[in-house]
């Protein structure tokens, strides 16, 4: 299976359904994410650090803060993360 459309599923399942975190993150972790997919996944990460949900709008905005957002491919390309979930699942 090709190694982007795993990370997008994985990701783009966390984004639909906060729960799928927890499932995640007992499965891989910052390692097994690569370039645009690593800073999301790393995103996730801080959000639950402090106490915040994991969400198109707080994922969006924490890569903002961290001045990533325009190098990781912009809103769109964490929008559509979701496009690979329901269209694989």
């Amino acid at each position: 299976m090709d190694r982007n459309l795993v990370q997008e599923v994985v990701l783009g399942a966390v984004l639909l359904d906060r729960r799928g975190y927890d499932v995640a993150k007992s499965l891989v972790c910052l390692d097994d994410f690569v370039g645009s997919y690593k800073a999301v996944w790393s995103s996730f990460e801080g959000l639950e650090d402090k106490g915040l949900g994991i969400d198109l709008v707080t994922v969006t905005n924490e890569l903002k803060t961290q001045n990533l957002l325009d190098a990781k491919g912009g809103a769109y390309f964490v929008a559509a993360l979701n496009k690979q979930v329901t269209s694989n699942g």
